[in-house]
């Protein structure tokens, strides 16, 4: 759409983001399976303008907020790429992690060595308490929390157990970086990889960091075996080798990756706040 002298630029994609416009557009589409709308019928419709100076000032309101989410996305960014040059300082030879990490505090292992892939199945879930299940499509790439979850009681094939604070890693396709904790014990995909830090030589809240650096996920696509859906295997994961630090350096580096994250959650929040305000302004101005 190009705009006309009755209303500004810059005025323009608000009113088209509004809920008066949205539904109305919704309402004269034609077609049941896939809705479309014509050029010639929107032109016919009918809406309510505000005289241009006002529509000058709404502009200059929803372009502050504007920039304010814009500000919020760009320091989350920042933020996620400082998350994850730590993550793959960790694997480095030698380890990189500020001061934090020495020759003196460091040890050379392997994943196997300070993890072990759990394999423990149920049959009858419900029966012992557990109600959910997760699959691939609930874990999002480079983001630790788990997106969503299904119902047992609807259905499912899966029997693979994992308990909270798990590792959950997607073997198919690992080249999508899926990742994920568990915030409850549950059942899960034969294609997830359930990893349980050792007692004694990882913190469970370290372990994830290892799992999704750079290094680990090209090990897991190097193994990769099958065609059209490649996946690799906890036997090539094992045998990884890393530097872990002791117990006392791991609880100093969490400690770190706690802040970042709260830092993260916070600016989340904010901007979905500030998504939800320009779109409720939208929608009382406009409306």
């Amino acid at each position: 759409m190009r705009k006309q002298k009755e209303i500004l630029k810059d005025f323009l994609p608000n009113f088209l983001h509004s809920d008066i416009f949205m539904n109305r557009a919704v309402e004269i589409s034609e077609g049941s399976l896939s809705p479309t709308i014509k050029w010639k019928t929107l032109a016919k419709q009918e809406f309510l303008l505000p005289p241009l100076e006002e529509q000058h000032r709404i502009a200059e309101l929803f372009q502050s907020i504007e920039q304010s989410i814009t500000q919020a996305e760009e320091q989350e960014r920042k933020l996620k790429s400082l998350q994850k040059s730590l993550s793959n300082g960790l694997v480095d030879n030698p380890p990189v992690f500020g001061n934090l990490l020495t020759a003196k505090n460091c040890k050379p292992c392997s994943v196997g060595d300070i993890s072990d892939c759990i394999e423990q199945h149920d049959k009858k879930p419900l029966e012992n308490g557990i109600t959910r299940f997760i699959g691939l499509e609930n874990i999002e790439p480079e983001n630790f929390n788990l997106q969503g979850f299904g119902n047992i009681k609807d259905g499912t094939t899966f029997t693979k157990r994992f308990s909270k604070g798990d590792v959950l890693f997607g073997k198919r396709r690992p080249y999508l970086k899926k990742v994920a904790v568990a915030d409850f014990d549950g059942i899960c995909s034969g294609d997830i990889l359930v990893f349980r830090a050792k007692e004694n030589k990882m913190l469970p809240e370290f372990l994830p960091y290892y799992v999704s650096s750079e290094a680990f996920i090209k090990q897991a696509v190097s193994t990769s075996a099958g065609s059209l859906s490649p996946r690799t295997k906890w036997r090539d994961l094992a045998v990884f080798e890393i530097f872990v630090p002791d117990i006392k350096t791991q609880e100093k580096i969490v400690d770190i990756f706690i802040q970042l994250n709260d830092s993260l959650k916070l600016i989340t929040r904010q901007k979905s706040t500030l998504k939800n305000l320009k779109q409720k302004l939208l929608n009382e101005i406009l409306g």
